[in-house]
């Protein structure tokens, strides 16, 4: 479902799955049914509340400690903003331990090898 924030006051609605979600000044936020057969909108995944880079620096020492995981940064994907995990192989068992999503941000797997530090 795609939310919006609207300032105190402000009226605006949102479309999902068909139906409407409509946000007015002193009505509160109600949901009306929307007879166009939409389809859906992404899910219920939650929308970012905080920069990527933050959602990385939190996130970065348990998935760096998983096996296989060499790093993780924030990127563009279309005109999203993702969240992406860098990986030395991609097998199953790996890609089933790491999350989809982290923060509200969609997540995507590259595989790089090996990352090591470059010799002066």
């Amino acid at each position: 479902m795609r939310r919006a924030r609207f300032a105190h006051g402000e009226a605006g609605a949102f479309v999902c799955g068909g139906l409407v979600s409509v946000t007015r000044a002193g009505w509160g936020r109600f949901v009306l049914p929307l007879a166009l057969g939409l389809s859906g909108c992404g899910g219920s995944a939650t929308p970012p509340s905080q920069p990527a880079a933050r959602i990385i620096e939190s996130s970065a020492d348990s998935l760096m400690a998983i096996p296989g995981v060499v790093g993780l940064y924030e990127g563009v994907s279309g005109s999203e903003t993702v969240i992406r995990i860098m990986l030395a192989a991609r097998s199953d068992s790996l890609v089933r331990r790491l999350p989809k999503r982290l923060g509200g941000y969609r997540v995507e797997l590259e595989v790089t090898g090996r990352i090591e530090p470059m010799r002066r």
